[in-house]
């Protein structure tokens, strides 16, 4: 199916641009002599850009068509990564960064959903998690690479792998294959988006599917801002070090994946979700546990962290395909509402690592316990009527 590839590509852009980045954080702060909060703030507007841009990319895919909006949003990215590679201050760095999410964050949004509308659910679940596998194991070894290429030259080169990225991404989609442009009868004139928006969130099917990921993926950004200050200075670990450490756990992440398309076919999504919450609760006990058992090992932090992701991966599949599948009347505005409610989560994990102590992993295991029990929760709530 040749949607995947330029879907896969202009994605795997997207989030390289962002896991390179993670190892070279200390590094940026000590060359521009800034404050820690002001490098974290980096990764806060990024989800901003990302945030502001899933507002509304729905809604101007289905008014003017796909692929206008999906190669303007990666021309965006492209030249904001050009400005963030030769940002002569960490001001210049911030702004480039939010026009970086403003325009890549297109890719998935505006991905998921065109498979969603033309396969059946099956189909669906079967290629989007063929592309979370791919996903997943591509930004899996970003870190070590952009750790890699920190020590070996500088970190401003992890910047121009995603500046590289981001070129090939738009000449892939431009030449060779798009999407046939699909635009909605009817969609919304500007001030009916907010009403649209309503109206799905008032479907408590979609609504409990939709949020799902974005709540396993609040944890994620949470330990991505929090972990490399957290290990390199706590832990004494060096940079290279903390880039293998992320690559591992991260390669969990396409091997839930992976067994939730190999099982997805024998047993229900509810039933494939519910596992992926059970390894996100094991591994969260495994790390509110971690700080009185690791001491200097980084063993019980590999082992929860693996456990996060792997449950993570498992439940993003299933979850996407049954959030899509469930309101199908406005696909894009639907996957849009759900790339906002992906964004917002990102950004509330990455303004809690903002506010954690720099010296315990205790407020970290206990958000990502919480946010496992509540998904547990709402997964065995009943399907309810739709009311608008």
């Amino acid at each position: 199916m040749l949607i995947l590839f330029p879907i896969l590509f202009s994605s795997i852009s997207f989030l390289i641009s962002t896991d390179i980045y993670t190892p070279n954080m200390p590094s940026i702060a000590y060359y521009f002599d800034v404050s820690i909060g002001q490098v974290q703030m980096t990764l806060t507007l990024f989800m901003c850009g990302a945030f502001i841009s899933t507002l509304f990319n729905g809604y101007l895919a289905e008014k003017y068509g796909t692929r206008k909006i999906f190669l303007l949003g990666i021309f965006v990215a492209a030249l904001s990564s050009l400005l963030a590679c030769l940002s002569p201050n960490i001001l210049v760095l911030q702004i480039a960064r939010f026009f970086q999410g403003l325009g890549g964050a297109v890719t998935t949004t505006l991905g998921y959903s065109v498979i969603a509308a033309e396969q059946n659910e099956k189909s669906a679940s079967r290629y989007i998690g063929v592309i979370c596998t791919v996903l997943g194991v591509m930004p899996a070894f970003a870190p070590f690479i952009g750790a890699y290429l920190e020590n070996l030259y500088s970190w401003r080169v992890s910047l121009g792998v995603t500046l590289g990225l981001f070129m090939s991404s738009l000449i892939l989609t431009t030449l060779l294959y798009f999407p046939k442009p699909i635009r909605v009868a009817g969609a919304p004139k500007e001030w009916g988006v907010l009403r649209l928006y309503l109206s799905i969130l008032a479907n408590f099917n979609f609504l409990r599917y939709a949020v799902m990921f974005p709540m396993m993926y609040s944890c994620e950004w949470y330990y991505l801002t929090y972990l490399p200050f957290y290990i390199q200075d706590v832990k004494n670990v060096t940079t290279l070090e903390y880039g293998q450490f992320l690559t591992i756990v991260m390669l969990l992440y396409p091997l839930g994946s992976f067994f939730s398309t190999t099982i997805g076919s024998r047993v229900s999504a509810n039933t494939v979700i519910i596992c992926g919450l059970m390894s996100h609760l094991i591994g969260s006990l495994i790390i509110l546990s971690s700080t009185p058992l690791s001491f200097h090992s980084l063993i019980p932090l590999y082992i929860g962290f693996s456990f996060l992701s792997f449950g993570t991966g498992l439940a993003f599949s299933p979850s996407t395909t049954k959030c899509l599948k469930s309101y199908s009347e406005n696909p894009y505005s639907s996957s849009s509402l759900r790339g906002i409610l992906i964004v917002l989560s990102g950004l509330v994990g990455s303004k809690l690592a903002f506010w954690t102590p720099p010296s315990t992993l205790v407020p970290l295991g206990i958000y990502c316990l919480f946010i496992s029990l509540l998904g547990l929760i709402l997964i065995y709530f009943k399907t309810r009527p739709r009311c608008i």
